[in-house]
């Protein structure tokens, strides 16, 4: 377990949860959208060490992968077109039909009715780009070695970014062509030196946290960064704080602390419910007869802490009551299955 990256995907998850509740408010605190990019680079830190770690068939990985990921997804998507379906004003008239709901739930890019490639439940779209990882990774675990491994990933998303160049614009060539693919290969990049290096620091890794955390805060000048300007500006700067947190690993400069550690574990359900929440708390702000826009600051600030505490408990409870219980069914099955491989026949 390396602590230091389980607090890091608690402190992009609640980046992003903060990032949507603001604009309930009328603020828009860009860099914290750069949590986004934390975490691609954390998929890719952790997809390497744990294939490496534990090697794992292509096809066992991609079955891991998607048990991982898609039950939540499919329940938080559906979850979603319920509460935007039975109150629209508090989820921004969110508009979709049948098709949108399936090539959602499928991990199909499509432009949505604002022009953008989104999904039906919008922090999803950061899993179309996981799930073209996952793939492209799952192909590369067919070869044996682990500098093969680096190679092959490396030339396959570099390729990719660059067919992006001159590709035609198309919800496919958004995805599956981004500058923003540099970044789980960062985190490969990462993950593959690290475990060679034995470097703990405390002035080092106190200076990398620093130097990124400052370049992501010095973006605020800009609107939201896209393509290769968000890798420079948000991507890079996010390589420097998980290098930090890495080195800060065996240096001991973080403690262990449980109830971060467990916002590490429940990020992903955090991350796919706090739009739901969102639309909750809208909700109850307007019975309670408040002006979210236009309240006194002395109010707005309070509010959007109890909003985003609103929001990261109802992760919480998901993660306990759904995400866990879905794990261990499936962990039951898949111990079923193997014993009834393994049986010898009478």
């Amino acid at each position: 377990m390396v602590y230091s990256i389980q607090y890091l995907r608690a402190v992009a998850a609640i980046a992003v949860t903060i990032f949507h509740v603001a604009f309930i408010f009328g603020w828009n605190f860009v860099p914290l959208a750069a949590g986004v990019d934390l975490f691609f680079i954390i998929s890719g830190f952790i997809m390497w060490t744990i294939s490496d770690a534990r090697p794992t068939a292509p096809l066992q990985f991609i079955r891991n992968r998607i048990q991982r990921v898609l039950p939540i997804y499919w329940i938080c998507t559906l979850l979603f077109v319920v509460a935007a379906t039975v109150s629209p004003k508090n989820y921004d008239n969110a508009a979709f039909g049948a098709a949108d709901i399936i090539r959602s739930l499928l991990f199909v890019p499509y432009f949505d009715g604002t022009g953008v490639v989104q999904p039906v439940l919008v922090p999803g779209w950061t899993l179309n780009y996981e799930m073209f990882f996952y793939t492209a990774f799952c192909l590369v675990l067919f070869l044996k070695g682990r500098t093969q491994r680096l190679l092959a990933i490396t030339g396959f998303l570099v390729l990719c970014v660059a067919i992006g160049l001159f590709a035609p614009v198309t919800p496919y060539s958004i995805v599956y062509a981004s500058p923003l693919l540099l970044e789980f290969l960062a985190g490969v990049i990462i993950a593959f030196v690290m475990s060679r290096a034995d470097v703990a620091s405390t002035r080092l890794s106190v200076a990398l946290m620093v130097l990124g955390l400052v370049s992501i805060v010095a973006s605020s000048f800009l609107d939201k960064p896209h393509g290769f300007v968000r890798v420079l500006v948000w991507g890079v700067p996010s390589v420097f704080i998980v290098l930090g947190a890495l080195v800060a690993e065996p240096a001991s400069l973080f403690p262990k602390l449980t109830w971060l550690k467990i916002l590490g574990d429940s990020s992903y359900s955090l991350y796919l419910t706090h739009m739901i929440a969102i639309g909750v708390a809208k909700l109850a702000i307007y019975i309670a007869g408040v002006e979210r826009w236009t309240t006194p600051l002395a109010l707005r600030i309070p509010l959007l802490v109890i909003t985003t505490i609103f929001c990261v408990s109802v992760g919480l409870v998901f993660y306990f009551c759904v995400e866990k219980k879905i794990a261990q069914f499936l962990k039951r099955l898949e111990r079923g299955r193997r014993a009834a491989l393994y049986m010898p026949a009478e």
